[in-house]
């Protein structure tokens, strides 16, 4: 009588099936719980880790973020589906200087508005805070987003908090241009943003 081969894989654990996920990669946006004028974009391919280095659970993190006084920090929302670390860094450049980038233009940004992130509705004054706003942030990711090279990107935008949400709400609301419709967005507030207290499991994060 035939024995069957130990060398047959099991279904749903089998290697080649491993070899077709893609690897994960995004860049993200973090606030300071204490103060929220704080900022600070950056790239991963393990947001829960990156989070916890930020906030000095695990060794590593960037310089900027060290201050005892600003932590814990925050991350708020992410930008995925980058096929390589590379795409992703270029990504992380272009909206960290998005003024500078080749693949946006200067006049595009109009760092006059401002938008409430209680109420989504532009402000009637200019804050006198001298930190870039969350406006100014996105509307540069509303930049790239529509950009000649970045929006041919199969890209997925995930909000972690309502405030966040509201203010690129409110943008979009008063933007004369369009994000492509290919180019997918989440909100997920259940914990209001992802501070590195219960965050979610890292395939949570990789859902589109």
């Amino acid at each position: 009588m035939p024995r069957s081969s130990r060398s047959s894989p099991a279904p749903g654990n089998s290697r080649e099936s491993a070899k077709g996920i893609p690897p994960f990669y995004c860049v993200y946006l973090l606030r300071s719980a204490v103060r929220h004028a704080s900022l600070y974009i950056g790239s991963t391919p393990n947001p829960a880790r990156r989070l916890a280095q930020h906030n000095g659970r695990i060794k590593g993190g960037a310089h900027r973020t060290h201050r005892e006084k600003l932590r814990p920090w925050e991350m708020v929302m992410i930008v995925s589906g980058f096929t390589s670390r590379t795409a992703a860094l270029q990504f992380e450049w272009a909206w960290q200087n998005t003024q500078a980038s080749r693949h946006a233009t200067g006049d595009e940004i109009e760092t006059k508005v401002r938008i409430c992130s209680k109420t989504g509705k532009r402000l009637a004054k200019k804050s006198s805070n001298p930190r870039e706003p969350m406006t100014s942030i996105m509307a540069r990711l509303h930049v790239l987003l529509r950009s000649p090279y970045f929006s041919s990107w199969p890209l997925q935008v995930q909000f972690f908090n309502a405030d966040i949400h509201r203010v690129w709400q409110g943008w979009v609301e008063s933007a004369s241009t369009f994000v492509p419709e290919h180019i997918g967005f989440k909100t997920d507030f259940n914990d209001g943003a992802l501070s590195g207290e219960g965050l979610p499991h890292q395939n949570t994060l990789r859902e589109t």
